[in-house]
C-alpha cells in the first residue's frame, strides 16, 4: 500500500514537473515571438522615419532650412515617433546697415569665402571685385555675414544655390545619424532583454 501510495505520488510530481516544463517552454516562446515582434515594429518605425526624411529632404523647397530634431531617434516608443520636420524662412533684409559693405552678383566657394562685387567700401572702390575670407555660419542672401577675420559684409540678392557636394555631405550626415540612433536603440533593446531573462 505504501509502495503504491510512493508510486502515484512520483507519478504525480512528474507529471507536475512536465507541466511546469511546458508552460515554461511557452513562456519562453511567447516571450521570443514578442521580443521579435517589437523589434520587428521597431525596424519598420526606423524605416519608415528614414523614409520619412528622405521625402522632406528632397522635397523641401530650396532656401529653406530644414530641421533635424526628431530625426534618428531619441527616448520616443515606436508607436508615438513620428519625426518633426520645420521648414523655416531665413530672415533677411533689404538694404546693408549703416557702415557694412555691400557685395553684389555673389559666390560662394567651397573654403567659405565669398567672390562678389563691392560696394560703399572704404579699402576698396565701388565695382571692384572682392574675395574675402572664409566666413562663418551659412552665405545667405539679404543677411549680414562675418568673416573669420571679423569682417562684416552685407549680402545683397538671393541665397547662393547650394553645391552639390554640400547637399550630398547633408544626406550622408542624416544617414549616419539615423544609423548610429538604429544601433543605439537596438543595443538598449538587447540590453534591456538580457535584463529581464
Amino acid at each position: 500500500k505504501r509502495a503504491l501510495e510512493k508510486k502515484r505520488r512520483a507519478d504525480a510530481e512528474k507529471k507536475a514537473a512536465e507541466l511546469e516544463a511546458r508552460k515554461q517552454a511557452e513562456l519562453e516562446k511567447k516571450r521570443a515571438l514578442e521580443e521579435k515582434r517589437k523589434a520587428d515594429a521597431e525596424k519598420k518605425a526606423q524605416q519608415q522615419k528614414k523614409q520619412q526624411a528622405v521625402k522632406t529632404v528632397s522635397s523641401a523647397p530650396r532656401r529653406s532650412t530644414i530641421s533635424l530634431f526628431g530625426f534618428g531617434g531619441g527616448e520616443k516608443d515606436a508607436a508615438s515617433a513620428s519625426p518633426t520636420v520645420s521648414i523655416q524662412s531665413t530672415s533677411t533684409q533689404a538694404s546693408a546697415p549703416r557702415g557694412v559693405p555691400t557685395i553684389t552678383k555673389w559666390k560662394q566657394a567651397r573654403d567659405g569665402s565669398i567672390t562678389g562685387v563691392i560696394s560703399g567700401s572704404n579699402s576698396f572702390d565701388d565695382g571692384d571685385p572682392v574675395t574675402t575670407s572664409p566666413i562663418v555660419g551659412k552665405a545667405v542672401g539679404g543677411t549680414v555675414v562675418r568673416t573669420k577675420s571679423g569682417s562684416r559684409y552685407f549680402l545683397a540678392g538671393g541665397t547662393a544655390p547650394p553645391s552639390r557636394a554640400s547637399l550630398a555631405q547633408a544626406a550622408a550626415d542624416a544617414r549616419k545619424q539615423a544609423q548610429a540612433a538604429a544601433r543605439e536603440k537596438a543595443a538598449q533593446a538587447t540590453a534591456d532583454a538580457r535584463k529581464q531573462a
